[in-house]
């Protein structure tokens, strides 16, 4: 049996994706949350305005982790090349 490369399957970033999970609760948690309050109130233009911020952060870090993925395979290139 072959020897599971763990390394390979983990996140570039594991503080990135740690605050990424975070803001999918805070996204699921504004959904729940929208879902009871009467829409158009003030509540409800808060809470989305919060889901709104929280899932772009989470694309922010998003690029922010593919673009340490990219760099480090940059890295590696560069010393297989040398």
């Amino acid at each position: 049996m072959e020897k599971s490369n763990r390394e390979r399957y983990q996140p570039a970033c594991l503080f990135a994706h740690h605050l990424i999970n975070k803001l999918s609760i805070i996204v699921g948690s504004c959904d729940l949350a929208i879902e009871q309050t009467e829409p158009g109130t003030e509540y409800a233009k808060h809470l989305a305005l919060i889901r709104d911020t929280a899932k772009e952060m989470a694309r922010e870090l998003v690029v922010h982790q593919c673009q340490l993925t990219e760099a480090g395979r940059e890295e590696v290139q560069e010393h297989l090349v040398a």
